[in-house]
């Protein structure tokens, strides 16, 4: 999963409790990793990042919360500021 969180190009992956950040080397192409922080939360399945670049937000499926990871101006990830769960039974809801 890849989102542009800055002026210049640079990716985040989740991976079960955790959002890493990466910066793409201009000159070789590969990632450099940033940092990583914790989701707050169980199998992070969707990111974005808010307008103005300066936020990015997470949706934990197995724990059933949205968090708020700040995104510094180096492109690293800060410490989640905000954590909203949703009321309900986390994964997938059957109907009759």
């Amino acid at each position: 999963m890849g989102a542009n969180a800055g002026p210049d190009v640079r990716v985040c992956r989740l991976l079960h409790h955790n959002a890493t950040a990466f910066a793409i080397d201009a000159s070789t192409g590969r990632l450099k990793p940033l940092n990583q922080q914790e989701t707050g939360g169980t199998n992070g399945v969707h990111l974005a990042v808010d307008p103005s670049n300066r936020f990015l937000v997470v949706s934990n499926y197995s724990s059933g919360s949205v968090v708020v990871l700040p995104i510094n101006a180096d492109g690293s990830l800060a410490p989640l500021s905000d954590l909203v769960q949703l009321q309900g039974k986390p994964g997938p809801q059957i109907y009759d």
